[in-house]
């Protein structure tokens, strides 16, 4: 059983991570998909500040996710005197730990990272050179980022539901994990349509949030490596 749930978990999706970074890097999926969408708005980013996905996908969405994490913080605290909520404690602890980590680790590797934003590209009419993250000796840590996604971070952090629903509610499993993904692509397709991001910054947002939420699994439910 345990190698099962690590093989499911771990191997097999480091695997498809893996070879799906491979691929972007190799044939420059990153830079086509920017093409496409740079010349589909006209050779500029004219999305870039439209209501719909500055406003309501991107700012809103992300106090959205402020009040979520702020009630399950509040839930975990009226446990101590509201008794169906003290008997979810633990999966309350879980969520916030999982969301909140992912997030924070995913901003801590945004603010050092170096990693030019897309519109501030010299190909698409900025001043800085393509630079990514496996051109080490060129990035500037002291230079604000864009890499990874954390907005898509902020949708993929949900893949934590998907763990929970293991130990709690395994016949909800596949909804939580196609909710949390859905969630996190449009939330980094429309970050990809303003500009900020390439398609695998936010690949890497998911595998750490994918990790970040394994990890705590693995250690607040027990599960053995």
């Amino acid at each position: 059983m345990q190698s099962r749930f690590y093989r499911n978990h771990l191997l097999y999706p480091a695997i498809a991570w893996l070879a799906a970074i491979a691929a972007i890097r190799w044939l420059h999926v990153d830079l086509v998909l920017a093409d496409w969408l740079f010349e589909l708005e006209g050779r500029s980013w004219a999305l870039r500040d439209h209501w719909l996905i500055q406003n309501l996908l991107h700012r809103r969405a992300q106090d959205l996710a402020r009040l979520v994490g702020a009630g399950l913080l509040a839930a975990f605290l009226l446990g101590v005197w509201v008794k169906p909520l003290r008997r979810r404690r633990r999966a309350l602890v879980y969520l916030f730990a999982a969301t909140i980590t992912s997030t924070l680790i995913i901003a801590a590797i945004k603010s050092i990272s170096g990693v030019p934003c897309v519109w501030n590209l010299a190909r698409y009419g900025g001043n800085d050179p393509y630079i990514t993250i496996w051109n080490w000796s060129q990035l500037d840590p002291s230079r604000s980022g864009c890499f990874p996604g954390a907005h898509a971070g902020v949708g993929y952090a949900w893949v934590a539901l998907y763990f929970l629903s293991l130990q709690v509610a395994p016949r909800w499993r596949w909804a939580t994990l196609a909710g949390a993904l859905i969630l996190g692509l449009v939330f980094g397709v429309a970050q990809q349509l303003r500009g900020a991001h390439f398609l695998s910054h936010d690949l890497w947002s998911l595998a750490i949030c994918w990790t970040t939420s394994l990890l705590w699994y693995v250690s607040m439910y027990r599960a053995r490596f």
